[in-house]
């Protein structure tokens, strides 16, 4: 037996449900899209396609079948029988031009209308039961969807919770955490919401409002516990940069005796230099002082030579007579 895939194409719900039928291309007979499965294609893809060829309808397929039935498929050799698994295909276009449009037509029919023209017993019996497998389908869908949306409420109070919860070991961190604990990040236990749809709870100070009968508490600036993730850190980091700045002081200390003695010794050099010129400008003097001296004992004793002349007796005419 051979196989096929075939589309059951509907639209809207409860009284609005129509089924699309085409004819078949030799007989006209009413039946639904329908063919040969296709290589590199799902049978689902296969029956979309289908659908759009022979009906040309495009829409939501679904994977699951719907069901199978057997008919007697004409062929130039004889008949030949076929199974066929029908998908359910939710019509979201309907278009004016398609592939076989000149070969086949198409109608939408009531589910009445539709099982009472169908030519095919098994195709009638898949109509007869559509109705409850929607119904319970659809059930699914929407169950499935409250336990979705479930989840996600869950989510959120157990954040809700997790951030409003009074945790004892906050009150304690008050009271033993040091002032150089303050302004740091509290560790936090929120939990990460992977939905981007769930809104951000409010923070737990905004839990009295001006509407409600609970007065407005305070709540104390949470102060952040040394040794723990975020305000051990800081500390810790703290800490190591002190120690490096401490490190580099000691380092620039005895630079700096080395800067003082080298200091002193040139200071001490200069005033050697100094003193030492003082010494030579006293040599100095001294030499221009017995200099002076000197000279000033020449000039005495030629003076004295000249008077000594000018009273000597040869040298007087008186004394020439």
């Amino acid at each position: 037996m051979r196989q096929q895939v075939g589309a059951l194409p509907i639209r809207g719900t409860g009284d609005e449900l129509r089924v699309l039928l085409v004819t078949s291309r030799e007989t006209q007979r009413w039946i639904i899209p329908k063919g040969w499965r296709m290589r590199g294609r799902s049978n689902a893809e296969a029956a979309a396609q289908e659908a759009f060829e022979e009906a040309g309808v495009r829409g939501k397929v679904r994977t699951k079948p719907i069901g199978r039935y057997k008919y007697a498929k004409r062929l130039s050799g004889g008949v030949e029988d076929c199974k066929i698994t029908t998908y359910l295909l939710e019509v979201t276009d309907e278009l004016d031009a398609f592939p076989e449009m000149a070969d086949r037509n198409r109608s939408w029919f009531t589910l009445e209308q539709a099982i009472e023209f169908a030519d095919d017993e098994g195709l009638r019996d898949i109509l007869r039961e559509l109705e409850p497998k929607l119904q319970e389908m659809r059930a699914g869908e929407r169950k499935a969807a409250r336990k979705r949306a479930k989840a996600v409420d869950g989510t959120v109070s157990s954040a809700k919770r997790s951030r409003g919860k009074a945790r004892p070991s906050d009150e304690a961190q008050v009271e033993t955490a040091g002032p150089e604990a303050d302004g740091g990040p509290t560790p936090s236990g929120d939990v990460a919401l992977a939905s981007p749809l769930t809104p951000e709870p409010g923070p737990v100070d905004a839990v009295a409002g001006p509407d409600s009968d609970i007065p407005a508490v305070e709540t104390p600036a949470r102060k952040r516990r040394p040794g723990k993730a975020g305000g051990g850190k800081s500390a810790s980091g703290k800490a190591g940069k002190a120690k490096v700045t401490a490190g580099k002081a000691d380092k620039v200390k005895p630079t700096a005796g080395k800067a003082d003695k080298a200091d002193k010794a040139d200071k001490a050099d200069k005033m050697k230099a100094a003193a030492g010129k003082a010494d030579k400008i006293k040599v100095a003097a001294g030499k221009a002082g017995r200099a002076g001296a000197a000279s000033a004992k020449a000039a005495l004793r030629k003076a004295a030579r000249k008077t000594l002349g000018a009273a000597s007796p040869a040298a007087s005419p008186q004394a020439a007579e």
